[in-house]
């Protein structure tokens, strides 16, 4: 959010910033895809920008962000969806990082006992999607028609802790 608040931010500044973007996606609704579910998050996070962006002080952008947490708790408290939590670290310079040993041949994300997808930028260029998930539920993404299509059959693996 650095980036996209209108809020001047000083150079040597570091730190989380987060705000949420929730997106509902009803599969059983109607004959909707991995398509649809990009379109919907997409959206959902570029509205979330533009609440960051419209902001006029620290304050307020705090007070949006901690307004994204209490929907959340609400949502999650009902129990009634399944939620999943998406980040991208994409863009970062992870690999850059040099703190005295030397920069990182391989950088991941760690296991999260929630269900969690995090995107991560990959040494070559690439994106690594890193994905906690209940066991059942991995396996009907691992064989999903446009999972597969999108990745091989060797990216696909399976670490279940």
């Amino acid at each position: 959010m650095r980036k996209r608040s209108a809020l001047p931010t000083p150079p040597n500044c570091f730190g989380n910033m987060l705000r949420l973007a929730m997106a509902r996606f009803e599969p059983d609704k109607s004959k909707t895809g991995l398509r649809d579910l990009v379109i919907t998050v997409r959206k959902a996070i570029r509205d979330a920008v533009m609440d960051c962006r419209d902001a006029m002080s620290c304050d307020e952008l705090f007070a949006r962000a901690a307004e994204s947490f209490r929907g959340w708790n609400e949502e999650a408290r009902k129990g009634e969806i399944d939620m999943y939590t998406f980040s991208s670290w994409c863009g970062f310079p992870v690999y850059e990082v040099d703190f005295g040993w030397g920069k990182p041949a391989w950088v991941s994300s760690p296991h999260k006992p929630v269900p969690v997808v995090n995107l991560l930028d990959t040494k070559d260029g690439g994106v690594a999607v890193w994905m906690t998930a209940e066991e059942m539920d991995m396996i009907l993404f691992q064989r999903d028609p446009e999972i597969v299509d999108l990745t091989t059959t060797s990216q696909l693996k399976n670490y279940v802790y």
